[in-house]
């Protein structure tokens, strides 16, 4: 799913959002193949880690506090959980491109003949660059990406 839950989404710019989302993609797939995984699938650990991320960082707005879709209280019964990652898309891409270059660590390839290298960056080498925060925000503090003094 492309922008979905636990990602900027609808808090960042759709358009460079998805064109992240979908450079990621291209090269997970295209290092599937390099490998000869059939397929990818996150370890429950780290999935349940990243929720509690996502959930950490969105205290520091009143957005996690709303009754809505962004916290799925839109559907009886749910549970209360703050959907897109408020951290920032510049912080999110830091994070996408630290799985992929651990070799997609938090994540089992099945069938690889190789296990988890590094793979050949191809479509997400735009998004390869230093993260620079010249404003910190409450989210970027929350997501423990800038240095604290």
């Amino acid at each position: 799913m492309i922008t979905g839950p636990g990602s900027p989404s609808v808090l960042a710019s759709m358009i460079q959002a998805i064109e992240q989302h979908v450079d990621w993609l291209a090269d997970c797939i295209s290092h599937m193949r390099d490998i000869g995984a059939g397929t990818i699938e996150a370890v429950r650990d780290d999935e349940d880690a990243w929720v509690a991320h996502v959930n950490d960082v969105s205290t520091v707005s009143l957005r996690s506090t709303c009754s809505s879709w962004y916290v799925g209280t839109n559907i009886p019964g749910r549970p209360r959980v703050f959907m897109p990652y408020i951290g920032g898309f510049p912080i999110y891409v830091q994070k996408c491109n630290e799985v992929m270059n651990s070799g997609y660590d938090g994540f089992v390839l099945q069938g690889a003949r190789k296990g988890n290298a590094p793979p050949q960056v191809r479509f997400t080498e735009r998004w390869q660059v230093p993260l620079d925060i010249e404003v910190i925000s409450p989210a970027a503090v929350a997501a423990k990406r800038v240095p604290m003094v």
